[in-house]
């Protein structure tokens, strides 16, 4: 396997989050700086994206932000990184976040996450979500040999769905969401 010197984590950007997720935010990214693995992530100061990123900064990790231009505002883009890409569109985003790391983490989130996070699991299905073998040495091997990037969920959303109905807010106990909002 690949030596992974870069880490993209996919999260939401939201600030009213769960203490738990709050803290998987910030060891992951405490984890990842001390690791000496770069953190690529969505580029925002909010929510587990901003924790994400302080948490890496904190202990001295390299940390890039993908923003598009036109969320850069919205989403209060991160100032404080090692590097803001910002890029034309959200598909962008995605390509830039992809090509830049070897391995992906994924935490709590939206829909953008969950988009981030089935596009990621369709490259690697079909093969485009790839990277060169890479030699002790460090540099890619050009014999076309090439490997599946890691990915690694951090969250279990059963747990989550068992103590609250998504759709009509009531803590239902169960593990499944109410039949009448289903």
């Amino acid at each position: 396997m690949p030596q992974i010197r870069s880490v993209c984590v996919y999260c939401g950007s939201a600030g009213a989050v769960d203490q738990r997720y709050r803290a998987a935010a910030d060891e992951l990214g405490r984890s990842v700086a001390a690791a000496g693995i770069k953190l690529v992530f969505g580029g925002g100061r909010i929510g587990l994206m901003g924790i994400a990123a302080d948490a890496a900064l904190a202990a001295g990790g390299h940390v890039t932000g993908v923003i598009p231009a036109s969320l850069r505002d919205a989403e209060l883009a991160h100032s404080g990184l090692s590097e803001l890409v910002v890029v034309a569109t959200m598909h962008d985003r995605k390509r830039v976040m992809a090509e830049r790391a070897d391995a992906f983490a994924v935490l709590p989130g939206g829909i953008g996450t969950l988009d981030e996070t089935f596009e990621i699991l369709t490259w690697r299905q079909l093969g485009r979500n790839c990277a060169e073998r890479i030699g002790a040495d460090g540099r890619a091997r050009t014999s076309g040999a090439r490997t599946k990037k890691p990915l690694g969920f951090a969250v279990n959303v059963r747990s989550r769905i068992a103590t609250h109905c998504r759709f009509c807010g009531i803590s239902n106990g169960a593990d499944a969401i109410h039949e009448r909002c289903g």
